[in-house]
């Protein structure tokens, strides 16, 4: 029949146009990790489990991490089944990505979404570009397996609500264990895993999904009493966590509007637009909401559920991101390695932005479906754009890290020497790091050479002194996170003369600073790096310096 012909080419259609959107992301993953290497924390991780041996470089890693005890297991796990080659490792987070996604599309089927609109938002999240610093960076990958562990949970639990008796509490209490170790691998999904049991009530009624829900409870609210007393995060006066909240607010809804229209990162989104972006979005889902439609068989007109799927959709987000509040820092636009505040927020942002296509078509009388994945297909489209960038930016990072390494390496450096590095960029984008910190280039020089010495990149704005027999690193600023301590790393902001060495990441020249006539003339020839990339955010520069000046 003609009509049943139709559907046939439709589907057809369909699975064309998911089948391209694999493709490219295919390729972007064979790019990532052909491409990608080492940032950050990576290198720190790496030398840990080099020099201390895997148990030691967990020891050292639940001291770093505190409240997050599995991950310290799985940070330094990946370097013993990878190695020191980045390629193992870009493999595992490519792999952790796929897994996450593919682990959602079975949750929205468990939760009632046909295919047909499982797919789509699996997709959308699959490419989602605001996230990449758990996408492109080793480390951050691992934060995906408490995105795992959420859902294998979630999807347990869901799936335990059609059993009876015994084994209904017996799957359940399984369920809550993985909700709980979702909480103890990355605490940035303890606000979720403890909300999860509305849903329960959902299916089957208060009555019914009472105990289940406090089985939830009982075991996230432990793991969260453990995070608590463990963790190593800094924990803001209640003033500056509610005065924080607007900033969180704000920039979620420059992220939503990014993601409906992805032509820009969210930071880079005026006000005008991300209102105006909004506004349609919002007046789409109201007009939805209020039309009536024949039901299915006669009977009263049903309302359309894709505004209540948008409702708690963005409910979802304000839950994935109030586990930010305390530290009163982290905001949904931050990007490169700090974007990992989406890594949850990413799948409820996914089904927000198909909500409010479906809705829009659900306001024409024919062909509504074609038109949401036609406008699904627009948007995919800007993220597979983004994420190309992203990609770009993350290998070239990798790429600079190589005359910088190589430039220490010629180096004439006495053992335990200071070693500054002049004219390297910062970043290749706001948030990815080619070396700024100071758990990435001393660790890394240290992997190097195999030599003892303490390294440091040396931006503009740095206070250098040439005292009368040394030298003092009065401040070194980065564009990551304000300035680098060095004291982190054990070193000593004032070194003799003798134990010091300038080098120029660009022209490999290097100078052993033995005197303060050298040590002048030598911060005239030698230039800064430039940060590079955008400068730091001004609502960020301003919370940063007010907590630094409050840290002295």
């Amino acid at each position: 029949m003609p009509g049943e012909a139709t559907s046939k080419q439709w589907r057809i259609a369909g699975f064309a146009v998911a089948a391209g959107v694999v493709a490219w992301w295919t390729v972007l993953a064979v790019r990532q990790i052909a491409d990608g290497g080492f940032y950050s924390d990576d290198f720190a991780i790496q030398w840990d489990w080099d020099h201390l041996g895997y148990g030691g470089a967990v020891d050292a890693q639940f001291d770093a991490l505190g409240s997050k005890p599995l991950l310290a297991f799985a940070l330094p796990g990946a370097y013993e089944l990878f190695g020191a080659d980045p390629t193992g490792h870009h493999v595992l987070a490519v792999a952790l990505a796929l897994a996450t996604a593919i682990a959602f599309y079975f949750v929205l089927r468990e939760l009632g979404f046909e295919p047909r609109d499982a797919v789509p938002i699996a997709l959308l999240a699959l490419m989602f570009p605001w996230a990449s610093g758990v996408r492109l960076w080793p480390t951050g990958s691992l934060n995906n397996l408490a995105v795992l562990l959420l859902f294998a949970g979630f999807l347990a639990a869901l799936r335990g609500l059609r059993l009876e008796g015994p084994r209904r509490y017996l799957v359940h209490a399984g369920a809550s264990a993985l909700l709980a170790a979702a909480v103890l691998t990355y605490d940035a999904t303890a606000v979720v895993a403890a909300m999860l049991w509305p849903a329960y009530v959902w299916r089957q009624g208060w009555r019914r999904a009472a105990p289940l829900a406090l089985m939830d409870v009982a075991a996230v609210g432990a793991a969260i009493a453990y995070t608590r007393a463990t963790t190593n995060k800094d924990v803001r006066e209640i003033g500056d966590q509610l005065a924080h909240i607007p900033d969180i607010l704000a920039g979620g809804a420059k992220l939503v509007a990014a993601s409906l229209v992805p032509a820009s990162a969210p930071a880079d989104l005026s006000v005008g637009v991300t209102v105006a972006v909004l506004a349609v979005a919002l007046g789409v889902l109201v007009v939805a909401a209020l039309r009536r439609r024949p039901a299915a068989g006669g009977g009263s007109p049903a309302r359309p559920k894709w505004p209540l799927v948008a409702a708690v959709a963005v409910a979802a987000l304000v839950l994935c991101w109030a586990v930010f509040v305390p530290q009163a820092f982290y905001t949904p636009t931050f990007r490169g390695l700090e974007d990992r505040v989406n890594v949850l927020a990413l799948y409820p942002a996914a089904v927000l932005v198909w909500a409010v296509l479906r809705a829009a078509g659900g306001l024409l009388a024919r062909h509504g479906y074609l038109v949401a994945a036609a406008g699904a297909v627009v948007i995919l489209t800007g993220y597979g754009i983004q994420d190309g960038r992203q990609e770009r930016d993350w290998a070239r990072a990798a790429e600079l890290q190589e005359p910088v390494l190589a430039s220490v390496e010629r180096a004439p450096v006495p053992p335990g020497a200071l070693v500054l590095v002049f004219g390297q960029p910062g970043e290749t984008a706001p948030g990815v790091p080619v070396f700024n910190a100071s758990w990435d280039l001393h660790p890394a020089a240290l992997l190097r050479t195999d030599r003892s010495m303490h390294a440091y990149p040396v931006f503009e704005g740095a206070r250098l002194k040439c005292a009368e027999d040394s030298l003092t690193m009065q401040r070194l600023p980065t564009p990551l996170y304000w300035v680098i301590f060095p004291a982190q790393r054990g070193t000593d902001r004032t070194q003799p003369y003798g134990n010091v060495i300038f080098v120029d990441a660009a022209s490999g020249r290097s100078e052993l600073i033995a005197s303060r006539e050298q040590c002048e003339r030598g911060l005239e020839e030698f230039r800064p790096g430039p940060f590079s990339g955008d400068r730091l955010r001004p609502e960020r520069d301003r919370r940063l310096g007010a907590r630094l000046d409050s840290n002295q």
